[in-house]
């Protein structure tokens, strides 16, 4: 064994964990935000009744 594991090893290392520098897309904009309104909603509409 050499010791290097399959995280330290680019060649090795799963499609999934690689780096990309593309732009993000619709989904990824949007879907922070909404889910943050959400959040909110889930929180504070119990409190006003």
């Amino acid at each position: 064994m050499t010791g290097v594991s399959a995280m330290t090893d680019p060649e090795r290392m799963p499609q999934s964990c690689t780096l990309t520098t593309t732009r993000p897309d619709r989904d990824d904009v949007i879907g922070p935000p909404l889910c943050l309104a959400g959040m909110a909603v889930i929180m504070f509409v119990p409190r006003s009744r």
